[in-house]
């Protein structure tokens, strides 16, 4: 997929959503912790 559709893609599903699970893990013991979040409408950078 070109990079320009791939980042179109990204930002119509996150533009749907207003809470992420953020997963980690650290010595084989898994973490889930719910994230509010919100999209620039001005910024097309995915840089967290």
């Amino acid at each position: 997929m070109p990079e320009e559709e791939l980042k179109k893609e990204m930002r119509d599903f996150l533009e749907k959503r207003k809470i992420i699970v953020l997963c980690t893990c650290s010595d084989n013991v898994p973490r889930a912790t719910p994230m509010d979040f919100y999209m620039d409408k001005k910024s097309d950078d995915f840089k967290s």
